[in-house]
């Protein structure tokens, strides 16, 4: 993840035999940045190493609208294969919440 003053911060997943507690990458990095200090994050890398195909790499819903609270912009999301998509924040969660 990168902020608006260029700083990287990343993060991984958290796993957790209870499924509703366990915290994606994307959230964990926001969270981090945030508690950093930083209020706008333009943009997003998304790496899922162990995902079959870029499909299967996305963001989900939750870890979109908290990107969206901070002024995410782009998303690239890529898994081993080195493939590389790179979307906005309004292709990938057209109708958020926002105040």
């Amino acid at each position: 993840m990168q902020t608006a003053d260029g700083a990287v911060v990343s993060s991984a997943n958290v796993e957790n035999a209870a499924y509703p507690v366990s915290q994606c990458a994307e959230a964990n990095a926001v969270n981090y940045a945030v508690s950093q200090g930083h209020r706008r994050l333009p943009a997003v890398a998304v790496a899922c190493i162990d995902a079959e195909t870029v499909d299967d790499a996305y963001p989900c819903g939750r870890c979109r609208q908290i990107m969206s609270e901070f002024g995410v912009e782009t998303i690239h999301v890529t898994t081993a294969s080195g493939e590389i998509r790179t979307h906005t924040l309004d292709e990938l969660l057209p109708h958020r919440f926002s105040l």
